[in-house]
């Protein structure tokens, strides 16, 4: 039964499978006689001609745009030279994912000069699932840097930087994804009132999804009647400590949101000083970042972090320079 969607791939595929499948049955019900050899392909009769058109049905096939981009085969060249013979693939969906061209190159890592060509091409794909959240993702190769591919899907679809992906902003993913300082920079630059905002409780309504609750001996539970409760999602300063990053990019987003450095992290419970300081023997620019914190909010100097000492005895503990101590 040859169905209308059937192409000659399929029929050469099935032929192979059926002549494995017929193989395996002889040897296992003993068909081979032992006075005369028996060949099971027999059964088949000769294998199946394929005509020229069918082979170049064929050939196309493994031609495919989504060929090229899901098996690592493209480059600017022949994904041109396919754009070209065949230009609205670049709007069909396509593979396991049903994805379009863009978001296929994004997902396997085509290089940044493809993904660029697919924003120019078919700029209308940027706004299908959000393909943003996609390149700050999926994009974590080590051979890449997609600031430009960042910029380019913020050019052609500014709003992207405002939707969110599983309740996160496309800020907030790149801080805890590895993005580079740059891309955090350009995204903050194009929404600075992401600085503010906090990852959504959607994820509330997804019985898979995994939320933080506090653990049984916390103090805070006898405020909650002993039961647990969700914490609320740190603000993007907040990330940015964590991940230790750059004084620029901690600057940037106090520029922001200068109230962020007077909230405290709820998954640490310490304000933004005092994380900061908890991690001063592993983070460049360490002094740098403490004063900018502190200029920021004076008061957390005197606030006691978590654990109940106070900001001085952890400078003092870790040799910190006489200018920061006074």
């Amino acid at each position: 039964c040859i169905l209308p969607s059937t192409t000659a791939s399929h029929i050469v595929k099935f032929y192979q499978v059926l002549t494995s499948t017929l193989l395996r049955r002889a040897v296992s019900s003993r068909i081979m006689s032992t006075e005369e050899e028996f060949d099971p392909f027999s059964l088949l009769g000769p294998p199946p001609i394929m005509s020229s058109e069918n082979k170049v049905k064929v050939e196309e096939e493994e031609r495919s745009l989504y060929f090229l981009l899901r098996f690592h085969k493209s480059n600017v060249e022949n994904v041109q030279a396919r754009i070209g013979k065949y230009p609205d693939e670049v709007k069909k969906k396509e593979g396991r994912y049903d994805s379009l061209p863009l978001h296929t190159a994004l997902m396997y890592h085509a290089t940044v000069e493809v993904v660029l060509l697919l924003i120019n091409v078919y700029p209308e794909a940027a706004r299908v699932d959000n393909a943003l959240h996609l390149a700050i993702q999926w994009k974590r190769s080590k051979r890449d840097n997609l600031l430009s591919v960042v910029k380019a899907l913020l050019d052609v679809y500014p709003e992207g930087v405002t939707e969110r992906y599983d309740g996160r902003l496309p800020l907030a993913s790149s801080l805890q994804m590895g993005g580079t300082d740059d891309e955090v920079l350009a995204l903050l630059a194009a929404y600075p009132q992401a600085a503010e905002q906090v990852d959504s409780s959607d994820s509330d309504n997804d019985p898979d999804a995994e939320s933080e609750t506090l653990q049984e001996g916390d103090p805070l539970l006898s405020l909650l009647g002993n039961k647990p409760a969700k914490v609320a999602p740190p603000l993007p300063l907040h990330y940015a400590i964590m991940e230790m990053r750059s004084q620029k990019v901690l600057k940037a987003l106090l520029d922001a949101y200068p109230d962020a450095a007077k909230k405290k992290n709820p998954q640490t419970r310490n304000l933004p000083l005092h994380d900061a300081l908890e991690d001063a023997l592993k983070r460049p620019e360490a002094e740098d970042v403490i004063l900018l914190l502190l200029n920021a909010y004076p008061q957390a100097a005197k606030e006691k972090m978590k654990d109940g000492r106070l900001p001085i005895e952890v400078c003092a503990k870790n040799k910190a320079s006489e200018g920061l101590m006074l």
